[in-house]
């Protein structure tokens, strides 16, 4: 409806956006064994719910074609702004790292809580008393996307700050750098297989909307790749004496008198 597009039992005329499930009706007491007696007797109207009216739906509609064609802009400006946020922040970019993973952690809830609360009015004002449980339900099934958005962004949000907490001063932080020294430092090819292999988990997960589209998986794979780089970067900086490939070769031997 928000896409025009026809079809699904939605029509939006005589001013009102309505949703026609007449025939699930009927199919559904012809399942659990209604005589066709008593099929007859259900109103023409049962199962015709009153979404809004058809005067808001134009502008809704506009709406969700200016969100189509900036979402992919906005979110490509967005990721290039807090990148060169960070590379600006020389000497203080693990702090400005960590409040970029904050701000999407909290954007994240601000979407949650926007959702619920434009629901709840778009609901109450477009809604008859009778049909608000099912538009409500409808309306939970039909913004989903924005849900899994939501969450999402505050899953990546914390996984950026616990990045920025694991290269932190803090005692447990440089113990655990420590112990994974060796394996950063002269293994590679185990730290970048067992990336690899989580990118490929998550893409076979998809636990969010962004990871079961192949821009998302390449993106957050990018993402993961100059994190790794920077914390190996780290670890050889702070502990060189772990690496093979830093340490001193010893000094010649004097010659013999």
């Amino acid at each position: 409806m928000l896409e025009n597009k026809t079809g699904f039992g939605i029509t939006t005329g005589e001013g009102e956006v309505t949703l026609n499930l007449h025939e699930l009706v009927t199919e559904l007491g012809q399942q659990i064994g209604l005589s066709d007696q008593t099929l007859a007797k259900i109103p023409a109207d049962a199962g015709v719910i009153s979404l809004m009216k058809s005067d808001q739906l134009s502008a809704l509609q506009k709406g969700v074609k200016l969100i189509h064609v900036l979402s992919a802009w906005l979110l490509i400006a967005v990721l290039v702004l807090y990148a060169l946020a960070i590379w600006l922040a020389r000497g203080h970019r693990r702090e400005t790292l960590r409040n970029v993973g904050w701000a999407f952690a909290i954007v994240g809830l601000f979407l949650l809580l926007i959702r619920r609360a434009v629901g709840n009015y778009a609901i109450d004002a477009l809604a008859s008393p009778v049909n608000k449980k099912p538009a409500h339900d409808i309306y939970l099934i039909e913004s989903s996307i924005l849900h899994q958005i939501g969450i999402a962004t505050v899953a990546y949000g914390l996984i950026v700050v616990a990045g920025a907490v694991l290269a932190g001063p803090t005692r447990w932080a440089t113990s655990l750098r420590r112990h994974m020294a060796p394996t950063l430092n002269d293994s590679q090819a185990i730290a970048w297989g067992a990336l690899a292999g989580l990118v490929v988990l998550l893409a076979a997960w998809g636990p969010t909307h962004a990871l079961r589209a192949w821009w998302g998986v390449l993106l957050f794979a990018g993402l993961l790749a100059v994190g790794l780089v920077a914390f190996r970067r780290q670890t050889l900086r702070e502990f060189p004496s772990e690496s093979a490939e830093t340490v001193a070769p010893p000094p010649p031997e004097a010659p013999a008198p």
